[in-house]
């Protein structure tokens, strides 16, 4: 649990220093910087799934340093390979690429996909690495130190007069810095490290685990995917800076899953495994999620119903459309805060199969629905519909892995579940 508090403490830090800062950037960024921004990272979180092949999720995993720093070696080559072909597409087809995400049409938006991907996968294989090491203080002063360095990048650009440019940089600061600096820690702990690696033994890592890009990646990357193309759609269709008021609200929206998911995560995760063993897992989960509704939704209900009249003042006028999506979101972050500190059952019940094609179907859907009412109705009409096809995500993650189960007979839970 120490450990755990550690880790809750950097993030609380890390996210607390984001907020602050938060009606600060709104009044030194317009709305259509955020635009651009939200078609940023969106792009840069899908190829961050798949930047490690996953291999960075099993680092912890192997009980030899031997095959863990090979998985650790191969997590890190990945980022090098998709920043060059990230680089390479963008020398090729940078035109074509600003067609498809107008939001992102400045050739410096582009360009700083290739080293957004190289710094936020070298700090996932990292950071897992650390882990491992239980350097969990490493990680939590990595946390902060990411906040201050991308705030500050970013209030120094945009005081400078660069817009859009400016905010994405300090983003990709935020995301990725630190990564550099775990990595002259782990070299300075285990001078001797990575002496070891060899080809045979990478080779022969990656396959033990192949499991992980087989099955861990594509489930990752449509899960991802399912939220961040139709975060796309409405930057590329909107005729209106709507991505970057959708970007703010859901920014202030996550945060009480931020500040208290991560710990109550681990909270399921330590009891979870023995549940499962004994039998009571669809029970003990369901519970959970049943507190977590009760409990969460009253703050997150207050948060984004007080938006329209709240956000305008905090953030400032030209983002009064924020606070209404805030509160469009109320439904879809209340059912999201009660499925995440759970999704480990996933893991825990070897259900990654299940859950691959419930993100496959899912990804179409929302990608699909999003894109009709987008272009039938109108950037704000969908925005909506966002809204509402992530509700029915999460509730058929809910219902499929947590009320289904626990409908199941008692003998058959531990088995099935």
């Amino acid at each position: 649990m120490h450990h755990a508090a550690v880790l809750t403490m950097g993030t609380l830090l890390g996210r607390g220093i984001a907020v602050l800062a938060m009606p600060f950037l709104t009044r030194i960024y317009t709305p259509d910087d955020f635009s651009a921004l939200a078609s940023y990272s969106a792009v840069l979180g899908i190829l961050a799934v798949i930047a490690c092949l996953r291999f960075e999720v099993a680092i912890p995993l192997p009980e030899s340093d031997g095959t863990a720093v090979s998985l650790l070696v191969a997590a890190l080559l990945g980022p090098i390979v998709i920043a060059a072909v990230a680089a390479l597409v963008i020398l090729l087809a940078g035109h074509q690429l600003a067609a498809l995400f107008p939001r992102m049409a400045s050739p410096a938006i582009l360009w700083l996909l290739p080293p957004g991907v190289l710094l936020v996968g070298m700090f996932q294989a990292m950071q897992f690495w650390a882990t491992r090491k239980k350097q969990f203080a490493d990680v939590a002063r990595t946390r902060v130190t990411q906040a201050v360095a991308g705030v500050s990048a970013m209030l120094a650009l945009g005081l400078g007069g660069i817009g859009a440019a400016g905010l994405t940089f300090g983003h990709m600061v935020m995301q990725g810095a630190g990564a550099l600096g775990l990595g002259i820690r782990t070299l300075r702990a285990d001078p001797h490290l990575l002496r070891g690696v060899t080809r045979q033994g990478m080779f022969a890592a990656a396959r033990e685990y192949r499991r992980f890009p087989l099955w861990s990646m594509p489930e990752a990357l449509a899960n991802v995917a399912g939220l961040q193309i139709p975060i796309l759609l409405i930057a590329a269709f909107a005729d209106t800076d709507e991505a970057g008021q959708l970007m703010l609200a859901m920014q202030v929206m996550v945060m009480p899953m931020a500040l208290v998911g991560s710990s109550l995560g681990q909270v399921y995760l330590s009891r979870a495994p023995t549940e499962h063993r004994e039998g009571r897992l669809a029970a003990f989960t369901l519970s959970i999620v049943r507190r977590l509704a009760l409990f969460g939704a009253p703050p997150i209900a207050v948060l984004g119903l007080t938006a329209p009249w709240t956000f305008p003042l905090v953030f400032g006028e030209n983002w009064a459309r924020a606070g209404v999506i805030a509160a469009m979101m109320v439904p879809w972050i209340v059912a999201q805060f009660s499925w995440s500190p759970i999704s480990t059952v996933v893991l825990i019940t070897n259900q990654a199969k299940k859950f691959f094609f419930v993100a496959i179907v899912t990804l179409a859907l929302r990608a699909g629905v999003v894109a009709f009412f987008l272009l039938t109705l109108g950037s704000e009409n969908g925005t909506f519909a966002l809204c509402l096809v992530n509700v029915c995500f999460y509730l058929l993650l809910l219902i499929v892995f947590t009320i289904i189960p626990q409908r199941r007979p008692a003998s058959s839970s531990a088995q099935d579940f």
